[in-house]
């Protein structure tokens, strides 16, 4: 979808909406080496799989609320990501998250930097202004490959071998739409950062 289509709905439709990162690139061919690492668990009946076209890091999630939310934030946010910018991540290999005792997810975890930090901060800042009051879950970035439904209970942990550097350099609001076979995220806005190293 274009950049138009955040300002096109109507402020007091609902959706369901949350900020966070495109994989493409290298991240996306690391991700998809990675899935096909774990081909043991790949027809595992209480696994999901997103399909590459849904991988992301989400940043900052709103949830259920109107389009009135996140159009307000964009406003703020094409000022406060000015002067941010571009910056390194590191992912690493597939792993159950947030732990094997507790596996939600098969996901890249996503070394937390303090550019990472702060740009989570401002997110958060323009969320507040917005009047979304975030929940307490700690941030903790990561990007899902498959999720794991209750009754999976793992033996091992999942090889930890490898990790891809890549750069982040825009912001994205993304809708999560339901449809027949599960849910997309449909890109609404993007945002760019500076590109790392200019003035």
């Amino acid at each position: 979808m274009s950049d138009n289509a955040l300002w096109a709905r109507d402020p007091a439709a609902t959706g369901r909406f949350f900020w966070g990162m495109r994989v493409r690139g290298d991240l996306a061919q690391f991700a998809r080496d990675e899935a096909a690492a774990c081909s043991a668990w790949q027809r595992h009946p209480r696994l999901h799989w997103h399909a590459p076209d849904n991988w992301h890091m989400t940043l900052c999630f709103l949830g259920n609320t109107q389009a009135a939310l996140p159009q307000t934030m964009a406003a703020e946010l094409a000022v406060a990501l000015a002067p941010l910018h571009a910056f390194v991540l590191q992912a690493g290999s597939a792993c159950w998250f947030p732990s094997r005792a507790r596996p939600l997810a098969i996901a890249l975890p996503v070394a937390t930097s303090p550019p990472l930090a702060a740009l989570h901060a401002v997110l958060l800042s323009a969320a507040g202004n917005a009047g979304f009051v975030a929940g307490p879950r700690a941030f903790r970035g990561h990007i899902t490959l498959a999720r794991v439904r209750a009754g999976v209970h793992p033996a091992t942990e999942l090889p930890a071998l490898r990790q891809v550097a890549f750069v982040l350099d825009e912001v994205t609001l993304f809708e999560s739409v339901g449809h027949g076979e599960g849910l997309r995220y449909d890109a609404l806005l993007s945002l760019p950062l500076r590109p790392a190293g200019g003035a």
